[in-house]
């Protein structure tokens, strides 16, 4: 975490059910508007459309994921942040625990009805941030960051 101002912040909290997804994106409209009013780096667009590929990719795993079958719907907790140099989102849920894969690969593409069941998405949220990391909180949370710079900052 850093001490840079936030220029505009959006949270919401969620059921972790797909009906949410539509707040998820409607969060991500919120934050493009606020980009533009506050005449964000030029391109900021580009940078905000990597953060919502990975946005909606780990919403969408939280969703389908983190609440075994059965289990009472969980929450699914949003937090968008803008500053002066980038994007980040938070995200976090109370369900099992998770682990992120030291490494993810791109899986082979040579036959797209053999694909695997798992892993892709989590490679393409990677591809499309600067910083994808997951961390169990002490108060038994799965919490991820995700941070995309815009260009030309580091």
């Amino acid at each position: 975490m850093s001490d840079d101002p936030v220029l505009a912040g959006i949270a919401v909290d969620l059921p972790a059910q797909l009906q949410a997804l539509d707040e998820v994106y409607a969060a991500l409209d919120r934050l493009e508007a606020a980009m533009n009013s506050l005449c964000v780096d030029p391109h900021g667009p580009t940078a905000l459309m990597g953060l919502r590929t990975a946005v909606i990719e780990i919403a969408t795993n939280i969703i389908r994921h983190a609440y075994p079958p059965g289990a009472p719907t969980g929450a699914l907790r949003l937090l968008l942040q803008l500053y002066a140099d980038r994007v980040e989102a938070h995200l976090s849920d109370d369900g099992i625990p998770y682990s992120l894969p030291e490494t993810l690969f791109m899986p082979d593409l040579d036959d797209l009805t053999d694909l695997p069941e798992g892993g892709f998405g989590l490679f393409l949220a990677r591809q499309s941030v600067d910083q994808l990391t997951h961390t169990r909180t002490d108060q038994g949370a799965n919490h991820w960051r995700l941070v995309k710079h815009f260009a030309g900052s580091t």
